[in-house]
């Protein structure tokens, strides 16, 4: 019988690491490899990987700019070192800046290893270089179908698979309806309470919800209710992109919440309007996980979470109006269909957006790797 592979995980973030966490958290602590993970020790993953109890973490720091050429190799070299020590297998990188430290760290290494890259943004790749490492990795995953469509490469001609993001949807569950969180009280109400917890950055389109609210009657606009999980309205409000009016009595920012599920347990429709950067979302799955049905942007492989008008709703990018003409007609849903929608979200989630198929072709690719 084979041995596990050792597998040596590398995230470039020094603080949150959104979707880049959670999708590391879950293949760190997958049991069909050996796991090890390479971050800076300020990095959100690093943080909760040693609350955890998970301790084969290398602390390490990448460079993001040409200025960080010293750290670049400093931490290239770590990394060759730590990849001899364990004789790690496989190093699967996840970003621009850890991809680069891994490509040089290959200059360092005595041990041969596998190189793997997890492409999580929608951006093409048009840079002639970085066409040319791309093509040298050992295999490439594609989070969303949309991601290998746009990628800007043709023939692609390299070991390459779409593995969709899976959430735990034990955790991601409404079970007994938990207390109303303290700073939501506003929840306890008959109103149609949309939820986001997908963050606050202007990518995420959040604001065309607000300014679409805008543009409805007072008689419509005044059914709902809204909760935004991540930065708060004074980070926000300088920012202006609701020209001045957060309609505060009714758009709440409660900032980052390590755990929002109570939150989402008190809310009936999710929300992720990305306009950019955006891949498939675990934002948006672990809602659907909860029970919700979504709005989502048609931007990149959104639009895979949802069956419209069955499981949620499909918008155009960036567009105001057509997000009003969505709110409008929910504005006029029976209970009796909202719960049908909510019932075939976590339907949806239960059976294409489990953890363990994640789990499992990952390694299926490792294994095509040897």
């Amino acid at each position: 019988m084979k041995k596990p592979l050792k597998v040596l995980y590398t995230n470039y973030h020094d603080g949150y690491g959104g979707g880049h966490t959670t999708y590391l958290m879950a293949l760190a602590n997958s049991p069909l490899t050996i796991n090890y993970v390479a971050t800076p020790t300020s990095s959100d993953l690093y943080q909760f990987l040693q609350a955890s109890g998970f301790n084969k973490l290398l602390p390490v720091g990448f460079a993001r700019k040409p200025k960080h050429l010293g750290l670049l190799f400093k931490s290239a070299k770590k990394i060759a070192r730590f990849i001899e020590e364990h004789e790690i297998d496989i190093v699967h990188a996840n970003g621009d800046a850890d991809n680069r430290t891994v490509y040089l760290a290959k200059y360092f290494c005595k041990r041969p290893f596998k190189h793997v890259f997890t492409k999580h943004n929608s951006h093409p790749i048009t840079n002639f270089i970085a066409k040319r490492k791309f093509k040298k990795l050992d295999g490439v995953i594609f989070v969303a179908r949309s991601i290998k469509r746009t990628l800007g490469i043709k023939p692609l001609t390299l070991n390459h698979t779409v593995i969709e993001n899976g959430v735990n949807t034990t955790h991601w569950q409404l079970k007994d309806e938990p207390k109303l969180p303290a700073d939501a009280t506003y929840l306890d109400t008959d109103k149609i309470r949309l939820t986001s917890i997908a963050g606050t950055m202007h990518y995420k389109g959040w604001h065309n919800l607000v300014n679409a609210l805008k543009t409805l009657p007072a008689e419509i606009r005044s059914k709902f209710v809204v909760t935004l999980v991540g930065k708060t309205i004074p980070e926000l409000r300088k920012l202006n992109w609701c020209n001045g009016d957060y309609l505060s009595e009714q758009v709440h920012f409660i900032g980052f919440k390590t755990d929002p599920r109570a939150y989402l347990a008190h809310s009936d429709i999710g929300f992720v309007l990305s306009h950019e950067v955006e891949t498939i979302s675990f934002a948006c799955r672990e809602m659907m996980s909860m029970g919700l049905p979504m709005i989502v942007s048609d931007y990149a492989g959104l639009p895979d979470n949802v069956d419209n008008d069955i499981n949620g709703w499909i918008t155009q990018t960036n567009d105001v109006e057509s997000i009003a003409k969505v709110l409008k007609n929910i504005a006029t849903m029976t209970p009796k269909t909202l719960s049908q929608m909510k019932q075939a979200a976590r339907k949806k989630a239960e059976q294409e957006f489990a953890i363990a198929p994640m789990l499992e072709k990952t390694q299926a690719l490792y294994l095509s790797c040897q």
